[in-house]
């Protein structure tokens, strides 16, 4: 029983993973196009939930720098019973999602 529960664990945990990257590729494909303007890609990425690291290459203010790239970071999510006890019942819920935004200033 504990390696069909450790199994599901898993599998459950594989499986965010792979959905917060596509979710990240998404939001990366629709908000943070090459090119755009840094300050506004920032903002909405920032209102979508994800915790925006940029790195720039140059010193201009950022109103004036392009995005360059937008690369996935760390997700941090956890899993547990909805009801104790019982291993069929198992949510995943996603605490904090990060982008590494990378600027041309």
């Amino acid at each position: 029983m504990k390696r069909f529960i450790t199994a599901t664990i898993a599998a459950g945990a594989l499986a965010t993973a792979a959905l917060g990257l596509a979710g990240t590729a998404a939001a990366a494909g629709t908000s943070g196009s090459t090119g755009a303007n840094a300050q506004t890609t920032i903002d909405q990425l920032s209102s979508s939930r994800y915790h925006v690291v940029t790195e720039r290459a140059g010193n201009a203010p950022i109103g004036q720098c392009t995005v360059a790239s937008v690369n996935p970071g760390q997700t941090y999510s956890h899993t547990d019973h909805s009801v104790p006890g019982d291993g069929s019942h198992l949510n995943t819920t996603t605490s904090a999602k990060t982008l590494y935004v990378n600027l041309d200033c």
